[in-house]
């Protein structure tokens, strides 16, 4: 592979379909390990609630807790806030969820994964529906058999 070999696969991509694949890259690398890294807060209440899942002895959440973390987080993008209210109503984070503290994990993903991409719609000129994608493609590549 030569040095420039990555921009010659580029040159057929606009702007925007470069930036959506860092966008991926970067949310892949991220959620690979646990926990994901948080760089500010500006609720300190929120960081003390989270504080035992960010904490480098808490486990890796299960397959299960990402794949529901991603769902509400594209119903959040896509304003479908009736589906995320039934999720919730129907309580069916109990069903995927084994413990408090998966409890906990799938909130502070669904919030991490939402917070993410809103700071994206305000930071670049990427869509929502192209950070759906991204949503949609970080997932299928992070819980790849």
């Amino acid at each position: 592979m030569g040095r420039w070999d990555r921009f010659y696969e580029a040159k057929g991509q606009t702007g925007e379909q470069w930036l959506a694949d860092e966008v991926v890259k970067t949310l892949v690398r991220d959620l690979a390990v646990w926990p994901p890294p948080v760089e500010t807060w500006f609720d300190d209440g929120a960081r003390a609630r989270f504080e035992p899942v960010l904490a480098p002895s808490c486990p890796r959440p299960s397959s299960g807790v990402f794949r529901a973390a991603f769902q509400l987080a594209r119903w959040e993008l896509e304003r479908e806030y009736d589906a995320i209210d039934e999720f919730v109503r129907n309580d069916r984070v109990s069903k995927i969820t084994s413990d408090e503290r998966e409890k906990l994990c799938l909130t502070f993903l669904h919030k991490w994964l939402t917070d993410s991409m809103l700071e994206l719609l305000e930071a670049s000129k990427l869509k929502r529906p192209m950070l759906k994608e991204c949503l949609v493609r970080a997932e299928a590549r992070l819980l790849a058999p």
